[in-house]
């Protein structure tokens, strides 16, 4: 039983990734992302990537960097990959 139920928590988990870059292109190092009105986050990696467990009820994705404008994404249920240009 408890097996079970470990397997169906694990098939409904669902990651959001992407890539924050500048508006050239440069990928971001150390970008935050978080979900809206949660302290659920995370930072890109040496190439701007990111991944992110998608909280249920929450479904605006904020990336912010230091020096540019925070932008705020409505992800859809389903949606596995999102990019990021911070202007």
């Amino acid at each position: 039983m408890v097996v079970l139920v470990g397997s169906v928590v694990t098939a409904s988990a669902q990651n959001v990734g992407g890539v924050v870059r500048d508006q050239k292109g440069e990928p971001l190092i150390g970008a935050s992302l978080y979900w809206e009105g949660t302290m659920i986050g995370t930072a890109t990696d040496a190439n701007g990537a990111y991944t992110i467990y998608r909280v249920k009820g929450h479904d605006r994705l904020v990336a912010t960097y230091l020096g540019y404008a925070d932008q705020v994404v409505e992800v859809p249920e389903g949606t596995t990959e999102l990019d990021f240009t911070l202007v």
